[in-house]
Order: structure tokens, then sequence, then C-alpha cells
């Protein structure tokens, strides 16, 4: 004798799962593309180059704008810092990465961004030097 279910066929769930799938991929990419841009906290133009070079991923910003007369502002990492707190902040840092993007400003000194460098590489820091793409003519 053959039985008959009483219960319905519940297809429509399995057919729901490959677009979750999909949802949550796309989402996953969304998330994580946003952490590949390099974010400094301050606009700054920075020269233009045609070289490039590999950027670690949680590498430390330090990002140097112009003298606006109050003296020129330096950031790491988006937090307005004095000298001797970029270099407490270098000196902390060293665990997390090992590499340090400078980004300056067309108008900046560059005496201070030499100064960076160098007290970046007394704490075993790689420094980079970020710039802008040249535009096609």
């Amino acid at each position: 004798m053959k039985l008959e279910s009483t219960l319905r066929n519940r297809a429509g769930l399995l057919h729901l799962t490959p677009m979750l799938d999909t949802v949550m991929l796309l989402l996953i990419f969304v998330l994580m593309g946003g952490s590949y841009v390099l974010h400094s906290g301050i606009e700054v133009d920075v020269p233009v180059s045609s070289s490039v070079l590999p950027i670690q991923p949680g590498a430390h910003i330090v990002t140097v704008a112009p003298d606006m007369g109050g003296g020129p502002q330096v950031m790491i990492n988006g937090d307005l810092v004095t000298m001797p707190e970029l270099e407490m902040r270098l000196a902390e840092g060293r665990t997390t990465t090992r590499q340090v993007i400078l980004r300056g400003d067309n108008q900046s000194r560059w005496g201070l961004g030499i100064r960076i460098m160098s007290m970046a590489e007394n704490y075993g820091y790689e420094v980079v030097i970020s710039t802008g793409s040249a535009d096609p003519l």
C-alpha cells in the first residue's frame, strides 16, 4: 500500500539559497573593498608620479598638510598630532605593521617630510611616498 504525505512541498527555500550566497558575497566585497582605498583624514594635493609600489594592509598613513599660518599640520592614521606625539605613535605601532605611507601636499615643506621619513626609518619602518597618477594626454 502506497502512503501519501500530507506535508506541503518546501522546495521554494532551496531556490533561495544561491541568491542569498550571491548577496552575501557582494556584501563582503563592498565592505572589504573600502579598506583598499588610502584614507588620511585631510585632503592634500599629492605630487604626480608614474611609479607604483605595493602597499601593505594596515600601513600607517602620515599626512603633511601645507602651512596655513599656524604651522604645518601632521596627521597619523587620521589623528592630528605634534611631532613628539608622532614619534610616540610610531614607536608604539611597530608591532602592527612595518610600513609608513607619507602623503605630503605639493605646497608642504619637504624638510618636514624628510624629518618624518628619517624618524620612521629609525624605528625600522619602510617609508613609501604617496603620489597621484599622471593624467593621460
